[in-house]
């Protein structure tokens, strides 16, 4: 652990963690480890899995699927962003071309 970095602790499945974080991030931090906990608690809860590093691996792979689907969205949106974009350009052409024509 660096200078730059402060220790924190956090509490995942009832076992406590000392991990390093740079400051200001504390928050985030206790944020994610929050989110992380509770995901491991409802997956262990529902017995489906058993092992504490089995539970870890399904719970990261989860939140990883998740966050790629959310990158997946935010592309789609900037594409349709720029259809869009791109759709009233050729609109406000045509109504420009118009209007020049009936002068």
């Amino acid at each position: 652990m660096s200078k730059e970095n402060n220790a924190i602790n956090i509490k995942i499945l009832d076992k406590e963690y000392q991990i390093a974080c740079p400051p200001g991030e504390e928050a985030t931090l206790q944020e994610a480890a929050t989110l992380l906990n509770k995901r491991m608690k409802k997956l262990q809860k529902s017995g489906k899995v058993v092992g504490l590093d089995r539970i870890a691996v399904i719970t990261a792979l989860n939140l990883a699927n998740e966050f790629l689907t959310c990158q997946n969205n935010d592309q789609v949106e900037e594409q349709v962003t720029e259809k869009i974009r791109s759709l009233k350009k050729r609109v406000t052409e045509a109504i420009n071309s118009n209007k020049q024509l009936n002068i």
